[in-house]
């Protein structure tokens, strides 16, 4: 997956945007 990329901060980014996608799609279900 593009998580899995060769960099540390590439990851890090990934997981931030994740966490984003996951707040805004908790938000848009209530």
């Amino acid at each position: 997956m593009l998580c899995y990329e060769k960099t540390i901060l590439c990851y890090c980014c990934c997981v931030e945007i994740l966490l984003d996608v996951n707040l805004f799609n908790s938000f848009a279900l209530k």
